[in-house]
């Protein structure tokens, strides 16, 4: 569509006339005539989802009017990132009278030329109750906070009552660095935003956050001791909120602490691994402590002789950690409850379906003996002996019958430390998956498993020895084949690369050139690492030949 008139012109040659004002269908209006045509105001109330411009105008304006109609809607402010956004605001989208969108624009221009100051809206503060008040008011509605602050704040409270700043001080330092950003986040979108600017005013306001004296904010810095001491309350924290009652003030705090300081632990694991620094280890000592939620079938003879090991519980207390299991598992009422040896749920649902807490701490291997039973049945969960196979690292669950990854789970735990670093090479993994004289993917992945602890870390040890014979440089070099393919356009690749790997498993990526050579590259690890849009794909040797 052409450039509106709202934009060409600097200002309208006349005041414009209202001629209507109210709600339609969850959309707030105003309706202006214009020496240039009628012009629609309009703001999508609670849950509307959108405004349809064509439609209002359909619904609004008689049909000699329609043609010349322009639609503006006004984009939301969000107050805790409004300090963040490198163009001040507020915007308002103009719209064609079909719908078309044509354009972004600042409401202080969109006023002045059309000589009405025009309402601007902070996300959460468009409802319809708001809307009724506006006639009520001179100057913005005062409304309570919903911005994020005020469930930050009750965290802090019902953290410090609780004594956290004493007994965890490092994830108190963590939880409220964390939310301390929220609260400047929020003060700075407040200050930011005046209630009245040129050719536009505010609708409402929340109330601006009050913190109290309580709550000593200013300065604080996420903890710089993020070592075992850090790790060990992450632990104890998420062990206590799991044990808490649902309804304990202190669950949200607890794990609110516990995520701020885990999450700079992480952050710092990743750090050590750009710069290729040695990784400590209490990142993975956070991971083995958790528990995932797995579902399963209840049936067969692995676990009918488990169940002879559980202990029956004659109800289910109201424990959070019971709620976060039935967040992530199938509905439906709970037939049966027990705890396993180690203390973990599990839940047995109508339909003979299992839910469970689930281990990921690998340590209960080394109990195991050459004559543990790795066992499962279809559809069932796998255990060794009476053990649940602890998941793999960065396992978010559900566990399922349909995404078990058997290899994932049971490959660094038959393997020596050295082993298993080299099968957690991507390349040596692919490889253990998928070549065709690898033995324990095939062993471990039927239907049906029963096999000794012994004969599984004999195949996981021949076939890493393989995959070593496989990257010996005197032997001939073996490879797997990727397309790299345009997201939006594919479906074929634009490029083709060839991925061998060095001795200990770090890969070495070469990329076709037209004439059929192959030079060092790069860009599959680029697409992998996200630092591409394209997306890659596997090939077979035939198909990157054809491709």
């Amino acid at each position: 569509m052409s450039k509106s008139w709202l934009i060409r012109l600097t200002r309208s040659p006349g005041p414009p006339r209202e001629v209507r004002r109210g709600i339609v269908e969850a959309v707030y209006v105003i309706v202006w005539e214009t020496a240039h045509g009628p012009v629609i105001y309009a703001v999508r109330l609670e849950s509307r989802s959108f405004v349809d411009a064509a439609a209002l105008v359909r619904e609004l304006l008689p049909p000699a009017q329609r043609d010349s109609a322009v639609v503006l809607e006004p984009e939301l402010v969000q107050l805790d990132t409004l300090a963040e956004q490198l163009h001040a605001g507020p915007h308002i989208i103009i719209y064609g009278p079909d719908g078309s969108r044509a354009g972004r624009h600042l409401a202080e221009r969109i006023g002045r030329t059309l000589g009405a100051d025009l309402p601007v809206w902070i996300r959460g503060t468009n409802t319809v109750a708001t809307a009724r008040l506006l006639s009520a008011h001179d100057g913005p509605v005062p409304l309570p906070d919903d911005t994020g602050w005020p469930r930050c704040e009750a965290t802090l409270l019902a953290a410090v009552r609780a004594g956290l700043p004493e007994d965890c001080p490092l994830a108190w330092a963590a939880l409220a660095a964390d939310h301390a950003i929220v609260l400047n986040q929020v003060v700075a979108g407040h200050a930011r935003l005046p209630d009245r600017g040129p050719g536009w005013y505010l609708v409402a306001r929340p109330r601006p956050p009050q913190p109290p004296s309580s709550l000593r904010l200013t300065g604080v810095v996420p903890p710089p001791e993020r070592g075992v001491a850090a790790a060990d309350e992450v632990i104890a924290l998420r062990a206590a909120a799991a044990d808490m009652e649902r309804d304990d003030p202190r669950v949200p705090a607890w794990t609110a602490a516990a995520t701020a300081l885990s999450q700079l632990i992480r952050r710092d694991v990743s750090s050590d691994i750009i710069a290729g620094r040695p990784v400590a280890p209490h990142h993975d000592r956070i991971q083995a402590a958790r528990l995932v939620p797995a579902v399963a079938s209840w049936a067969g003879p692995v676990v009918s002789q488990w169940l002879e090991t559980l202990i029956p519980l004659p109800g289910l207390p109201p424990l959070h950690r019971l709620d976060v299991l039935r967040r992530h598992t199938p509905a439906g009422p709970v037939r049966a409850a027990y705890r396993t040896r180690a203390g973990l749920y599990v839940l047995v649902l109508e339909g003979d379906v299992m839910c469970a807490e689930w281990p990921c701490d690998p340590a209960v291997a080394a109990t195991w003996t050459d004559t543990t039973m790795l066992a499962v049945d279809p559809g069932g969960p796998l255990l060794a002996g009476n053990d649940p196979v602890p998941a793999s690292r960065g396992a978010g669950g559900p566990l399922t019958a349909d995404n078990l990854p058997r290899m994932r789970m049971v490959l660094p735990l038959a393997l020596t430390s050295a082993d298993a670093a080299f099968a957690e090479q991507s390349f040596v993994y692919d490889t253990l998956m998928e070549h065709p004289a690898m033995t324990l993917r095939p062993a471990i992945e039927a239907g049906t498993v029963r096999l000794p602890w012994k004969t599984v870390r004999e195949l996981a040890a021949a076939d890493v020895i393989s995959v070593r014979r496989l990257l010996d440089p005197g032997e001939p070099r073996y490879y797997h084949y990727y397309g790299i393919v345009d997201s939006l356009h594919g479906p074929g690749p634009w490029a083709v690369i060839r991925r061998s790997a060095t001795p200990e498993g770090h890969p070495r990526d070469e990329r076709r050139n037209p004439d059929g050579t192959w030079s060092p590259s790069h860009l599959l690890s680029e697409v992998q690492f996200g630092r591409r849009d394209d997306d890659f794909i596997r090939l077979t040797p035939a198909e990157a030949g054809r491709a």
